[in-house]
Parts: C-alpha cells; sequence; structure tokens
C-alpha cells in the first residue's frame, strides 16, 4: 500500500461468535484504504463510522440484529451473504501473535489417497487400568494394526500412518464422576481403610480445574498381542508423548512395510482408575485392518 507494507492475516470464527474489532476489523475504514479493499478483495462494514474502532473493545460479541441492510438488497441476499462471510476478519500479525496463545495445524485427507478406519472403546471399571507400568494394564483396551502384504511389484516400501485418539467424555461427565468421588469420600469416616483411600484422593488432586484427564496412545511392536507385562522402551515404535490433558492427541511416523508385521496399539489414562470414553482415528497410505483385542481374563 502507499501507506506501507504491512502482514496481514484472514480468519475465521466458524461459530460467528465472536468479532475482532481492532486494528484492519470490518469497522476500520481509516485503514482499509479503497486500494486495500482492491488488493484484497475485501469490503469493510463500518458504513460512516468512521474511526469506530477506537471506540470498540478489541474483542465484542456480535448482534446478528444491530447491521442494517444496504439499500436495495433483499433480507434473504444480506442473510445468504452473512452466513457465507460470517466469522471472516482480517488482523496484523502483530495482533495475532499478541491475543491468541495456542495455534493448531488441521491435516485434511484426500480419500483417494488414504484409507482411513476408526474404533471407539471405554476405560470402565477393570479396563481403566491405568499407564503401561501398572500392573493392572494388561486389562486396558487394545487393538490389532495389520497392513496388507506388498505386491512385489510394487517400488515403495514405507507405510504413511496417522492415528488420533479422542477423549469423547464431555464436560458434565468428568463433573459428575468429581462430585461422586467428594461425595463417597465425606461419607467415608475414614477412607484409607478400603485400600482405595489414597488413590482417590489423587485422582481428585489431578483433575481439580481440569476438563479432560491425563491421556496417552501406544504404538507397539508386540507380535499384534496385547500388552500383558511391563513395556519395554525398544517396543515402543511411535507415541502421542507424555501424558497431556487434553481432548485430543496424534501421532504420525513411517513404518517399512513388511508382509508379517502387526502392531498393537495401546490407550491410556493416567493415574489407574481414570474413566473415560474414546475414539481412535487410524489414517493409511495402505489397506489395513484394524480390530480390538480381548483384554479380559
Amino acid at each position: 500500500d502507499y501507506s506501507g507494507h504491512h502482514q496481514l492475516l484472514q480468519l475465521r470464527d466458524p461459530w460467528g461468535v465472536a468479532q475482532w474489532s481492532g486494528a484492519w476489523s470490518r469497522y476500520d475504514n481509516k485503514r482499509w484504504t479503497r486500494r486495500m479493499q482492491k488488493r484484497l478483495n475485501y469490503r469493510p462494514e463500518g458504513g460512516d463510522i468512521q474511526g469506530s474502532s477506537r471506540f470498540l473493545p478489541p474483542w465484542s460479541r456480535k448482534n446478528r440484529n444491530s447491521r442494517d441492510l444496504d439499500n436495495g438488497v433483499s433480507e434473504k441476499a444480506k442473510e445468504e451473504q452473512d452466513n457465507n462471510e460470517e466469522g471472516t476478519f482480517w488482523i496484523s500479525l502483530n495482533d495475532f501473535v499478541r491475543h491468541f496463545k495456542w495455534l493448531y495445524g488441521c491435516q485434511l485427507f484426500n480419500k483417494d489417497e488414504w484409507i482411513h478406519h476408526s474404533v471407539e472403546g471405554a476405560w470402565i471399571g477393570q479396563t481403566a487400568g491405568g499407564p503401561p507400568n501398572q500392573a493392572d494394564a494388561r486389562f486396558n483396551p487394545q487393538f490389532t494394526l495389520k497392513f496388507e502384504p506388498a505386491a512385489k511389484s510394487s517400488g515403495n516400501n514405507n507405510i504413511l500412518l496417522f492415528i488420533s485418539i479422542t477423549n469423547l467424555t464431555s464436560t458434565e461427565e468428568i463433573v459428575m464422576r468429581e462430585r461422586r468421588l467428594e461425595e463417597s469420600e465425606n461419607d467415608s469416616t475414614n477412607s484409607s481403610e478400603d485400600g482405595f483411600g489414597n488413590e482417590k484422593q489423587a485422582i481428585k488432586q489431578i483433575n481439580y480445574n481440569r476438563t479432560y484427564p491425563f491421556m496417552s496412545l501406544l504404538l507397539l511392536d508386540i507380535g499384534g498381542k496385547a500388552l500383558d507385562s511391563h513395556l519395554v522402551a525398544s517396543q515402543v515404535v511411535a507415541s502421542t508423548g507424555k501424558f497431556k490433558d487434553t481432548r485430543e492427541l496424534s501421532l504420525e511416523t513411517k513404518l517399512p512395510r513388511t508382509t508379517d508385521k502387526t502392531y498393537t496399539l495401546f490407550p491410556s489414562l493416567y493415574p489407574k482408575g481414570e474413566e473415560g470414553r474414546f475414539l481412535i482415528n487410524v489414517y493409511s497410505s495402505v489397506p489395513f485392518n484394524l480390530q480390538r483385542l480381548t483384554t479380559h481374563p
């Protein structure tokens, strides 16, 4: 632009709930010159409120009824335009860094190039065995991952693999569980007598003010069997890293395309006894089978 160089980002709030009201917002007629509007194919909606961004907070709630309809434009046409551009705004790079703390990348998978399978499970009761170093970890839900053998004429010897695990436990379920745990502790005169007092207290302390419990997912090379003993580091092919209290975790790796290799997926929560539901999504560059292992005694 004539006034200098600008570093701008176009973002979109998919819910269309909040709106940016600072520099380069739809109300910033000072910066949105005709030249900049043409170069970025963007028309601010400030109308005659020149410089109004100085009197608005950086972020504000959108009021769908507050915008006047343009002359000669029907309500239906205006509504269609709003639906297409709802939540889209421009922001400078400096403001973006100042106001946003986390940045997540979303990987898209072409259906013609990737094979996808998913499976749901739950950690409930005995199947909430905890991390792989716990004695009852062998009761955790586990799954086999077996790839189809490569054709002899195939020149590709690697398998591209992406796996994600999503915690399906809602915030309401977590809150109710914490309340039940607290009530059971209040009803007990001596919680340590039943042998579970220390662990209940640990669960309560760890989950205090947390939305999701600590979760992890391991891809193991143990012959396609369920993990039934202490885990050896050399058996871990890939993992989501340390236990994290987040809704979703993922791992990405390359595997050699052999004809007789079957892997084991081991999802778990920390600590032992933590319950929840999960969804595992597996994306592979070659066909594969995803099956549930029997882990009950």
